[in-house]
């Protein structure tokens, strides 16, 4: 019988090709994971030399040390990226590599805004991106006003018609305010209309 956390197999070593996995270096959703789901997840991640991509989740999983043909270690691999801790520890490696990166492109935008040989345009655009990022960003203003005025006879007429659509008596509603409707609900007088636009 097999003590429970020991596998028949010896223990693959927590290493990447640079080296060894600093356990201290890792966020917590790299640490919940198991030293082959790490390193998985570093393969997908890291580039195996200047200017690659990561691996796919089939040749990250033989990467890792999982075992099988290409089919198995394809299914390992579609397991592992379903895998909600292993979902966590991609998403945090990734911002991490993001992070990392912003030094590098730092250095692009300093280096087109400052280049003479580029396109005006382009060091226009490196020297504003540089500028909004920093703090320093043009502020523009803007200010609408919109009056908008009507008839105080349609404000009437439409006061009446909701007033009719909810069974409610028109002549009460505008006598209030001095405008004096007949009985086919037809403005005879109209007094003062202020604030009339406000009872809509």
């Amino acid at each position: 019988m097999v003590p429970i956390g020991q596998g028949l197999m010896p223990p693959v070593p927590d290493t990447t090709e640079a080296g060894t996995i600093v356990q201290e270096s890792l966020g917590p959703a790299m640490q919940a994971l198991t030293p082959m789901q790490r390193r998985y997840v570093l393969a997908l991640i890291e580039p195996q030399k200047p200017g690659a991509d990561g691996m796919n989740g089939t040749a990250a999983a033989e990467a890792a040390g999982y075992q099988g043909d290409r089919k198995k270690l394809a299914e390992i691999g579609s397991r592992l990226r379903h895998n909600p801790k292993v979902v966590a520890a991609i998403h945090e490696e990734a911002l991490k590599h993001l992070m990392g990166a912003r030094l590098l492109a730092t250095r692009v935008l300093t280096e087109i805004a400052g280049d003479v040989t580029q396109k005006g345009a382009d060091r226009l655009k490196a020297a504003d991106m540089i500028l909004n990022r920093t703090g320093i960003i043009e502020e523009t203003k803007s200010e609408v006003v919109v009056t908008h005025r009507r008839d105080p006879k349609e404000v009437i007429g439409d006061i009446v018609q909701m007033a009719k659509k909810l069974n409610l008596d028109p002549k009460q509603l505008l006598g209030a305010h001095g405008i004096v409707i007949d009985a086919e609900f037809e403005v005879i007088e109209v007094g003062s209309t202020l604030g009339l636009e406000d009872i809509l």
